[in-house]
């Protein structure tokens, strides 16, 4: 039987692609919501034109608002949060537990994680599947991690960097789906793994990364919380962390400084004219590349001498490359590997092998160095 995800926000930037990307690569029907029925129904006759028409649909869906929430989820066996509402995501995953499915979402404000977990009895219990952290970042820093711990023992040091610009043809179309970005430059946490310890990151402990088509870069620790349980799980591990490169001058030299400025007044002061000046300045200033550039450098031994695993995935549309891995999860949900009642963070859950055959499917670039043999 053919099953039936509900996708809030589908008609938005990411949401437009993940839509697309689910019909061609999955047998699944759409139900595409969100707090503008009319934006979800042009979205659906645009889509019915490219795909059979009965596989998608079009509805209201408020996510601050439980029985919208409620009545709109009648029937669907996956909810997928697309939308930029990380402050309902209690909400809608109790609303998608009321009706008996399975959730995932991508938010990057990595307190969702702590209220998805303060549901976990019930999700449990209820025998669903809520999948957290999904995308790239978050959901691909711990795959990639443990992608390179199944040749590495011991296994030392890993490292992930990334690097984003924007492409000609992808530009930022709406600032309020940098609101996110802007909430955790207001609220900058950096935490990493270093010398055996964690520590909170700062200016000192940025490293030096080949990051592609970006060249070198200087990358600046940013806090996952994916990346907290692996030291547990690599017990030989002294450093790991995730570092994200600059954008461009007028964002690394002027925004950034204003945002943590306006954050430290009050939080969310100036949020919407800060997002405003990242899109325009995303969009208008030429960046140190284009596309999105995601690697790691692992270090530790094999079969007791010392090897360096440098894995580089390139794409050149960030949207695009947030909705590959999405879907390329949730082709193993399908399939049954990965549909454990819990809640989960995507980079644990997934079989990184498989995923990585998948996005590469979908068109991202791979290059191995130092492949084991």
């Amino acid at each position: 039987m053919t099953q039936t995800f509900f996708i809030l926000g589908g008609y938005g930037g990411t949401g437009r692609i993940l839509c697309r990307r689910l019909l061609q690569h999955t047998d699944v029907s759409l139900i595409v919501g969100g707090r503008s029925k009319e934006k979800a129904e042009v979205f659906a006759q645009e889509i019915k034109r490219e795909f059979p028409p009965e596989r998608i649909r079009a509805t209201y869906a408020e996510a601050s608002q439980y029985d919208s929430l409620v009545l709109a989820f009648q029937g669907v066996s996956m909810i997928i949060v697309a939308s930029t509402t990380p402050q309902y995501a209690g909400l809608v995953a109790k609303a998608a537990l009321a009706v008996g499915a399975d959730y995932l979402d991508y938010h990057f404000q990595q307190d969702v994680v702590e209220t998805l977990k303060g549901l976990e009895g019930e999700i449990q219990k209820a025998g669903r599947c809520f999948i957290t952290q999904a995308g790239f970042h978050p959901g691909l820093p711990a795959a990639f991690v443990r992608y390179a711990g199944k040749y590495l023992n011991p296994y030392q040091k890993a490292f992930i960097g990334m690097a984003m610009g924007v492409s000609p043809n992808g530009k930022i179309e709406k600032a309020e789906s940098l609101y996110e970005i802007v909430d955790v430059l207001q609220d900058p946490r950096s935490e990493i793994f270093k010398n055996g310890q964690w520590k909170k990151g700062d200016y000192k402990d940025t490293i030096m990364m080949d990051l592609g088509p970006f060249g070198r870069q200087r990358c600046y620790p940013m806090e996952m919380q994916e990346i907290f349980p692996l030291p547990d799980m690599y017990k030989a591990l002294t450093d790991v962390g995730v570092y994200v490169a600059g954008f461009n001058w007028f964002l690394d030299y002027l925004v950034f400084p204003i945002g943590m400025l306006l954050g430290k007044i009050k939080k969310g002061c100036g949020r919407n004219f800060l997002a405003q000046l990242m899109a325009w300045g995303l969009n208008h200033v030429r960046g140190y590349g284009e596309g999105v550039a995601f690697a790691i450098h692992a270090v530790g031994e094999k079969n007791g001498r010392p090897l360096s695993l440098h894995v580089l995935a390139t794409h050149h549309d960030g949207y695009d490359f947030t909705a590959i891995p999405v879907v390329a999860c949730l082709r193993q949900y399908l399939e049954g590997s990965i549909k454990k009642p819990g809640v989960w963070m995507m980079g644990h859950l997934v079989d990184p092998e498989k995923l990585f055959v998948d996005m590469e499917m979908m068109g991202v670039k791979f290059i191995f160095r130092h492949p084991p043999s």
